[in-house]
């Protein structure tokens, strides 16, 4: 599961970022388990795009049962017009 900002983030000032937490969990694991997880973030038509509202961020995440969630961050970008909230990221 891929849980985000519930309101929208958007810089006020040219050249600022904010850092968008997104937090991505599975199911407990059984004792001894472990998995890799493979995000990106991905430009979408008419929408959020990839180095003009956010900067393109991508990682491997590891799960286990000790730790069933982790913490990525996306930087989003300033700019002049407000786009909706929309997915910035998702499961696939």
């Amino acid at each position: 599961m891929i849980s985000g900002p519930a309101d929208k983030l958007e810089p006020t000032q040219p050249g600022t970022t904010i850092a968008a937490m997104f937090t991505i969990s599975a199911s407990p694991f059984s004792y001894g388990e472990s998995g890799s997880l493979f995000w990106q973030t991905e430009s979408i038509a008419a929408g959020a795009t990839s180095g003009a509202d956010f900067t393109a961020s991508s990682g491997t995440v590891n799960l286990s049962y000790m730790n069933t969630s982790v913490q990525v961050t996306v930087p989003i970008l300033y700019d002049e017009f407000s786009e909706p909230m929309g997915k910035l990221l998702e499961r696939r």
